[in-house]
Formats: C-alpha cells, sequence, structure tokens
C-alpha cells in the first residue's frame, strides 16, 4: 500500500507547478519583447535610407548653390567693363543663373516635401514608439512581479 502524501508535499507539487507556469509566462513576454524590438528596428531602416537620400539631394543643392554664386561673382567682377564681349559673356551668365535658380526653386521644393513627409512619418513613428514603450514598461512590471512571485515559492519550498 502506497503512503499517501502529507498536505507539505502536495503544497511542493502545486507551488513547483505555479513556478513553472510563471517560468513559462516570463519567457512568453520574453519572446513578445525581442519580437517587438524587431519590429521597430525594421520600422526604422526604411527612414535611415530616406534621410540618407535627402542627405544626397541636399548635398547636391548646395553643389548648385554654389556654382551659382560662382557665377554671381563672375558678373559682378565683369561689371566694369563695358566691352561687348564682356556684356555679351556676363549675359550667358546672368541666363545660366536664371536657369540655375529655376533648378533650385524646383529641387527646393521637393525637398520640402520630401521633408514634410518624412516629418509626418517621424511623428507617427514616434507615437508608435510610445505606445510600445509603454507596453514594453507594462510587461516588465508583469515580468518582474512574476520574478517576485517565483523567488517568494522558492523560498517557501526551501524552507
Amino acid at each position: 500500500m502506497s503512503n499517501p502524501r502529507s498536505p507539505g508535499e502536495l503544497y511542493d507539487v502545486l507551488s513547483s507547478s505555479e513556478t513553472n507556469r510563471a517560468i513559462l509566462h516570463l519567457k512568453e513576454l520574453n519572446d513578445d519583447l525581442k519580437k517587438k524590438k524587431q519590429e521597430l528596428k525594421e520600422m526604422l531602416s526604411p527612414l535611415e535610407a530616406e534621410k540618407d537620400i535627402l542627405f544626397q539631394q541636399l548635398m547636391i543643392n548646395l553643389e548648385e548653390k554654389q556654382r551659382s554664386l560662382q557665377i554671381m561673382a563672375r558678373i559682378m567682377a565683369g561689371k566694369g567693363d563695358d566691352s561687348e564681349d564682356s556684356l555679351i559673356h556676363s549675359l550667358e551668365n546672368i541666363k545660366e543663373a536664371e536657369l540655375l535658380k529655376q533648378s533650385l526653386e524646383k529641387r527646393n521644393e521637393m525637398l520640402w516635401k520630401e521633408m514634410e513627409t518624412l516629418w509626418s512619418k517621424d511623428y507617427q513613428q514616434d507615437e508608435f514608439s510610445d505606445l510600445l514603450k509603454q507596453l514594453l514598461h507594462k510587461n516588465k512590471e508583469e515580468m518582474q512581479v512574476l520574478r517576485e512571485l517565483a523567488q517568494r515559492k522558492f523560498q517557501r519550498e526551501e524552507q
């Protein structure tokens, strides 16, 4: 005939199963946090690429502005000379500067539109990021409570 279990042994079996459930729950929460972290990384990578493209476009824009300034400097340098060649050269420089100005205005407009799009995406990203931070903080609190429960049960088992 087998010996019936004492109440203390039954408590040990129950508490270890509860501890196992708590550990499984902690593992699930940890996996969820890892997935959320990966999702955030995936969401940030396209924004980084767009920022790099915008930076390149801004550099091109600056180079064109520099060329425009050089043309204006040549025009200003030729103002003192009234010869026919210098006037023709100045008119050509003015036409070139006007074309550059129009090109720059178009590019500036495009860049502003792209930057506004990025800013709105960043704003949406910030809202989503704040929400995820709240969820992560909540999950961390749950994990801490479960850890404390598990530690208490282990301490009870040791006593």
